[in-house]
C-alpha cells in the first residue's frame, strides 16, 4: 500500500514527508514512492536520505492507495524559463500527473494550488495567461486533476496556499518571510519598501501538508484555503527582529493608499486543524523555526 508524492524533493515534498513520519502511526520510508524530474538522492532532516525516481519513467505493480502532487514550475521561475517554455513545462507535469491517477487509481489524491489563481482584488479566477502565467497554470492543474480523480474513482482535496514557513523552507529572497529572515541574519537590516500596508498569512507548511493528507483519508473531496493569523509586514519584520536581536528593520513612511489585502475571510482550515487534533503553532513559533532553518542552510 503506497502513497505516491510528486515533487518529493521540493519544499512542500520534504515537509510533507516529514510530516507524515513524525505524525503517522506505524509510518516508515516504505511507504512512500518519491518522484522528481530525474533520479536522485537527497536529505530531509531528521531522516536521513531518500532515493527518488524519476517522474517520467516510473512505474510500480504495488498498490497505490493516495498520490500527493506537488510537482510544478514555480512563479519566481517565469522570468527564466520564458512564459512559453514555463507553460510548456507545467503543461507537461499536470498531464503526467492527471497519466499517474488514471493509471493507479489511488484511493485519494491531495495537490496543492495556490491563492495565485485568483485575480486582485475581486477573486474572480486567473483567466489571462499573459498577465499571470504561475496562476493561469494552477488553476489548469486544479481543473485537469479534478477531472481525471473523478474518471478514476477518486476523491481529492485541493489546497490553496497562501502563505507558509517551516523549518524546511529555503532561502527565496522573492517570499517577505524568507527574505526579512536573510537580510537581518546577513546584514543585520530588514527592508520593507512598500509605502503602504501589506497583510499575508501563514502556517506551517507540514501542518497544512498534514491536514490535507488527513482530510483526503477520511474520504472528502473539497478545495480549500490554507489559514493562519492576518498579519502586517512590518509586524512581521518586528516579529523577526525580536527572535534575531541585534536588527534594524527600515520602511518608508505609510501613506493612506489601499492596502494589499485580498485574503478570504474564513476559518475553515482552522476549523479542520482542530478536527484533526493537528494544534497549529503560533506565527511566533513559525517564525522561530524558519530563522532555525535558515541559519542552517547559511552555515
Amino acid at each position: 500500500m503506497k502513497i505516491i508524492v510528486t515533487g518529493a524533493s521540493g519544499w512542500l515534498g520534504r515537509e510533507f514527508v516529514s510530516w507524515y513520519l513524525t505524525n503517522v502511526k506505524e509510518a516508515k520510508k516504505e511507504d512512500l514512492i518519491l518522484l522528481t524530474s530525474e533520479n536522485k538522492s537527497f536529505d530531509i532532516p531528521p531522516y536521513g536520505t531518500f532515493h527518488s525516481h524519476s517522474l517520467w519513467e516510473f512505474n510500480t505493480s504495488s498498490k497505490v492507495v493516495g498520490f500527493v502532487h506537488l510537482a510544478f514550475i514555480l512563479r519566481h521561475r517565469v522570468s527564466e524559463f520564458g512564459k512559453d517554455s514555463f507553460r510548456e513545462l507545467n503543461t507537461r507535469i499536470t498531464d503526467q500527473a492527471a497519466e499517474l491517477i488514471s493509471t493507479y487509481n489511488p484511493e485519494w489524491v491531495v495537490n496543492v494550488s495556490s491563492g495565485a489563481i485568483f485575480n486582485k482584488p475581486l477573486f474572480d479566477y486567473s483567466d489571462d495567461y499573459s498577465t499571470n502565467p504561475y496562476g493561469f497554470m494552477k488553476l489548469r492543474e486544479e481543473k485537469v486533476l479534478s477531472a481525471e480523480s473523478v474518471r478514476a474513482g477518486s476523491n481529492i482535496v485541493i489546497g490553496r496556499l497562501w502563505g507558509a514557513s517551516g523549518s524546511l523552507m529555503p532561502i527565496n529572497r522573492a517570499y517577505a518571510l524568507s527574505d526579512f529572515i536573510y537580510t537581518g541574519i546577513k546584514e543585520g537590516k530588514i527592508r520593507l519598501t512598500s509605502n503602504y500596508l501589506v497583510r499575508r498569512r501563514y502556517g506551517d507548511a507540514g501542518q497544512f501538508m498534514g491536514v490535507l493528507l488527513k482530510h483526503a483519508v477520511s474520504g472528502i473531496t473539497e478545495t480549500l484555503n490554507s489559514g493562519g493569523d492576518l498579519i502586517e509586514l512590518g509586524d512581521l519584520a518586528k516579529i523577526i527582529k525580536n527572535e534575531l536581536g541585534n536588527v534594524i528593520v527600515e520602511r518608508p513612511e505609510i501613506e493612506e493608499l489601499e492596502e494589499d489585502n485580498y485574503y478570504p475571510h474564513e476559518g475553515r482550515f482552522e476549523d479542520l486543524a482542530e478536527k484533526y487534533a493537528i494544534d497549529l503553532l503560533s506565527l511566533e513559533k513559525q517564525v522561530q523555526r524558519t530563522i532555525s532553518g535558515h541559519k542552517r542552510l547559511l552555515s
